[in-house]
């Protein structure tokens, strides 16, 4: 019971901490702090960037013996609070009310990071038995481009793990993949000489409409989708991928959460204009014949309308996650949690396991896949970046159990095998 109190208040301590995209460093120390003070763990903060605010934090947790090596992994930063208001006083009070915590990050997902530092902190204080590491990763800036996680691999931080849990609300069902991101953004430019305006009808924006004329009468998603063998991706036939149209203006913001405010009238500039897409990937979709086509509608409409420059720019580019749901690791999970939830479909959204597939593992029968990663936590997954977002505390004490469970089944000492 005391250590439920203390798992509850250290939760509740990490969402009064404001790491609205950014801060990230306050909360790095108060784990690598509570690393240490309670278990002797030793930790290393990364910076970010070079800013002192933002970091991310490395633990490592060694085994009675070198053996095979448990990643967990969470971000620490969060969205903005939104628009609408919020029915507690205080969206970073971490308030409790009726068996939930309410705040801002609570579910997505600081419940989730959290309980893999105290299922950390449990094994070494316990005295738990176990061969080869644990290893923590929390990240920086994943609502904002999964920046720590890329750094953290780019560094080669991540180059011993052989399986990986992250740790977003799933509600408590185990997802084996999602869907990857790419946003792309399409300019059009036209030759105006200084202090004059363009011709009717021939301004950057009538242009943009001809060329959204030519992608609707001849792009089609479905073209890039390619056949793929299913043992390496077997989430691909199901929730395929989608292409939106979602912003537009005169300066497109390639910021994640940083709005887009419609321009006055007065001041909108028809000599240059900007539309951004947004792909949702599955790994079957052929990105570069997908980007090929969009260029080769620019090239097209560029020679309709002579005096049109158009442009193309890649701004982000999630890649797709899909670990077999055969593959060991993800069976072994889902044993763990009691083999009551489990899903065919793939997570909605894009994690840092965008960045941790890039190392590469083989499976025992030598196919080619990437990491073995699960995406997993019992936190409420439909109230990740609303308004009076929650976490129930009765979720986030079993994430703790269920995430035990992985580590003494996946590092059990080969005595016990």
């Amino acid at each position: 019971m005391e250590d439920d109190l203390k798992a509850i208040e250290w939760l509740k301590e990490t969402i009064r901490m404001k790491t609205i995209l950014g801060n990230e460093t306050e909360m790095a120390r108060f784990i690598q702090k509570l690393l240490k003070e309670e278990a002797d763990i030793d930790s290393t903060l990364i910076p970010l960037d070079g800013d002192e605010n933002r970091c991310n934090l490395v633990a490592t947790l060694e085994g009675e013996k070198p053996g095979k090596v448990l990643g967990f992994s969470g971000h620490m930063d969060v969205v903005p609070l939104g628009e609408q208001p919020w029915s507690v006083d205080d969206p970073f009070g971490a308030e409790e009310i009726n068996g939930r915590i309410y705040g801002r990050g609570s579910s997505d997902m600081k419940a989730g990071l959290m309980a893999a530092v105290v299922a950390m902190i449990n094994m070494k204080k316990n005295k738990v038995p176990f061969e080869g590491a644990i290893k923590l990763f929390a990240t920086a800036g994943e609502e904002s481009g999964l920046l720590g996680s890329q750094q953290l691999v780019e560094q080669g931080y991540a180059d011993d793990i052989d399986a990986m849990i992250v740790g977003e609300p799933t509600q408590g069902i185990t997802f084996a993949g999602h869907k990857g991101v790419l946003r792309i953004k399409i300019t059009t430019d036209i030759d105006v000489p200084a202090g004059e305006k363009p011709a009717p009808g021939k301004n950057a924006i009538n242009y943009m409409l001809r060329f959204l004329d030519n992608y609707d009468e001849q792009f089609k998603l479905s073209d890039f989708v390619e056949e793929t063998d299913t043992r390496l991706g077997l989430n691909i036939n199901i929730n395929p991928p989608t292409i939106s149209l979602n912003l537009v203006g005169n300066e497109v913001n390639e910021g994640e959460f940083e709005e887009t405010k419609a321009p006055k009238e007065e001041n909108i500039d028809t000599t240059h204009w900007e539309i951004a897409f947004e792909v949702r990937t599955k790994p079957n979709l052929n990105q570069e014949a997908l980007l090929a086509k969009l260029e080769q509608l620019m090239r097209q409409t560029e020679q309709e309308n002579p005096g049109l420059t158009m442009q193309l720019k890649v701004f982000v580019r999630n890649e797709p996650v899909s670990t077999p749901r055969s593959h060991p690791f993800v069976q072994l999970v889902r044993k763990a949690n009691r083999a009551v939830f489990s899903s065919p479909l793939d997570l909605p959204g894009c994690t840092d396991a965008s960045e941790f597939i890039k190392l590469r593992k083989p499976t025992p029968a030598g196919e080619p896949v990437h990491l073995p990663i699960v995406i997993f936590a019992h936190a409420n997954m439909l109230t990740a970046h609303k308004t009076d977002e929650y976490v129930d505390i009765s979720l986030y004490k079993e994430s703790i159990k269920i995430y035990e469970r992985i580590i003494k089944q996946y590092l059990k000492p080969t005595s016990e095998n």
